[in-house]
């Protein structure tokens, strides 16, 4: 066995050596015969094989399942933020389609939380993000759609500036220190203008929906802003919806129908795993969804990506050190929200 092995090496070592005899032999002739060539050496362009330490495209998939811990009381339409290893749930509606104030802290390792403020005004259906070091909720609804932002970091939350006009049903993506706003309507009519800011109180328009929704799932990677879905009606608890994916270019500010869903869908929430864009829930007409989409950035098309434990809508999401968490929502009745919370971790499923 040995000298057959040692046999292979020579044969492998001859046919090394003809093929750099050839190589030098072709790179004369490319200089026209005025000599050798000199040699150039290109790296070689291979894609990094990991995201995050893992295998680049392996999740495809989403694995959800309800925490063993509930919140204190059901809640919907709020706004819910990164706090360190937690996070806050601000506003949203209660038990009574009545809006709240209450400023909820979340520790999703014990299930434990505490009330730790109040906003000035209690909205539903409004917007966030954390910008340095403190949580702001953009516009939303009370008795009616206002233009207020709030923004808390401890005790109560106060006015820090207002958007150009009253929009709720609204939402909002952060991407590399900016926050980007979008959709909603002004209690009669829809908002195409997408807002951007970096400090939460001067607001700029980067970029105009070329269908004005509300209720849409929104997400952005890369210097990209999908929008996705969205409800295009502007009567009270109209379900009019569409299956419109758009595409916002965040550098060029153009807008375009890059793809479609499955069917039309509104009042689904969307969130960042391992790099890939997951929509979960949400429904179509009156009819909630249990499904998890998965965004093919390249069609521009969402593919089924797994299953809630139950169909919900309106819910709140935020990602926790690599979990994902959908917090609360509602299946039938804004005046009974779900006190539940979904953990979300990518599944170990191959993909190409």
């Amino acid at each position: 066995m040995a000298c057959e092995i040692r046999d292979v090496l020579v044969i492998v070592s001859k046919l090394a050596v003809v093929a750099s005899a050839l190589v030098v032999l072709g790179a004369a002739c490319s200089s026209g015969g005025q000599g050798p060539a000199r040699a150039v050496t290109r790296p070689a362009r291979v894609a990094s094989p990991l995201i995050n330490g893992r295998p680049r495209a392996a999740f495809v998939s989403v694995g959800a399942s309800s925490e063993p811990w509930t919140l204190p009381t059901g809640v919907s339409r709020s706004v819910v933020l990164p706090d360190g290893n937690g996070f806050v749930v601000l506003g949203g509606l209660v038990i009574g389609d009545t809006s709240t104030s209450r400023i909820l802290q979340v520790d999703p390792v014990s299930g434990g939380s505490r009330i730790a403020g109040h906003l000035a005004l209690a909205v539903h259906d409004g917007a966030g993000a954390e910008i340095g070091n403190r949580f702001f909720v953009f516009g939303g609804g009370s008795t009616t759609s206002v233009a207020l932002v709030q923004a808390w970091n401890a005790g109560s939350a106060g006015e820090v500036a207002r958007l150009p006009e009253a929009r709720s049903d609204l939402s909002a993506a952060t991407l590399q220190g900016t926050t980007y706003i979008v959709g909603g309507f002004d209690g009669s009519a829809m908002t195409p203008t997408v807002l951007a800011t970096t400090d939460g109180v001067a607001l700029r328009p980067v970029a105009n929906l070329a269908i004005p929704v509300r209720y849409a799932a929104v997400a952005a990677l890369g210097s990209t802003l999908w929008v996705m879905g969205g409800v295009t009606s502007t009567s009270e608890g109209g379900t009019t919806d569409t299956d419109a994916v758009q595409k916002v270019d965040l550098i060029s500010g153009r807008v375009t129908i890059a793809g479609r869903l499955l069917e039309p869908m509104g009042h689904a929430t969307a969130l960042v795993l391992d790099g890939q864009i997951f929509v979960l829930g949400g429904r179509s007409g009156t009819v909630p969804s249990a499904a998890i989409f998965r965004l093919d950035a390249a069609s521009g098309g969402l593919v089924p990506a797994g299953h809630l434990p139950e169909a919900v809508s309106d819910a709140g999401s935020v990602v926790v050190r690599g979990v994902g968490y959908l917090v609360g929502g509602e299946v039938a009745s804004p005046a009974d929200p779900l006190d539940m919370v979904v953990a979300l971790r990518p599944s170990p499923q191959q993909g190409s």
